[in-house]
């Protein structure tokens, strides 16, 4: 589990495991007050809670507040399995350098997380290309909101589907046998899976907007009670 876009998902997936960002809807286990101050950001708050003993707990140090998140979950012992990914603070050649570093040691955590899953550079290649298959798909959900033709509410739950549909193997993965990392059936499953989400959630918002196709392909505006002129 990842804690922001800093943090590849591509990573986990080419080791074979399962992964997601983390986007809360329910309040912390407990009271996040004694972990963390109570003006700090909702989000690090926010992790103050219990992980299961198999995940494996990804904050990246974007700021300040996700530096001491980091630090409250090592301490008070709330994930096994807890890495930190330092994010640099400039742009430019030593920095994109250093990030590559960051990003290659945080694959090798994993690996020491989770004996047997390290990450090959066949599985990194597969599973990079169906995170980009994946992001076309919700960019596709952007563009209809754009055009107008689905709510914005849309394409949140949209993303929302999306990243849960990657942590739920038994929906897209069931021919993936993960001891050979990611595969190309595990890349065609997931993106497939994902893009047929989009693609039916388009075609419900249209429905929503009054918009539907006509029987030349095109799509036309159904105005409700108007006749056309």
């Amino acid at each position: 589990m990842a804690s922001c876009s800093y943090i590849p998902l591509e990573l986990p997936l080419a080791a074979g495991l399962p992964g997601k960002r983390l986007f809360f809807t329910t309040s912390p286990s407990g009271s996040a007050d004694s972990l963390l101050p109570r003006d700090s950001c909702p989000y690090s708050r926010a992790l103050m809670r219990k992980y299961e003993p198999f995940d494996i707990q990804a904050i990246a140090g974007s700021c300040d507040a996700m530096r001491r998140a980091y630090d409250a979950v090592r301490y008070w012992d709330l994930a096994r399995h807890v890495l930190y990914v330092d994010v640099p603070r400039t742009e430019d050649d030593g920095s994109v350098g250093y990030f590559a570093h960051v990003l290659r040691q945080t694959a090798a955590d994993i690996g020491a997380a989770h004996p047997g899953r390290e990450i090959g550079e066949e599985s990194l290649g597969l599973a990079c290309e169906a995170m980009n298959m994946m992001r076309a798909a919700v960019s596709k959900a952007a563009a209809s909101m754009e055009r107008g033709a689905l709510p914005s509410s849309l394409v949140s739950k949209a993303t929302l589907d999306v990243n849960e549909l990657m942590s739920d193997i038994s929906r897209w993965g069931d021919g993936w046998n993960r001891d050979e990392g990611f595969t190309i059936e595990a890349r065609d499953g997931l993106a497939g899976a994902a893009a047929a989400k989009i693609d039916r959630l388009i075609a419900g918002g249209a429905s929503v907007h009054g918009i539907r196709p006509c029987g030349c392909g095109h799509r036309r505006a159904r105005l409700q009670g108007h006749t056309p002129g």
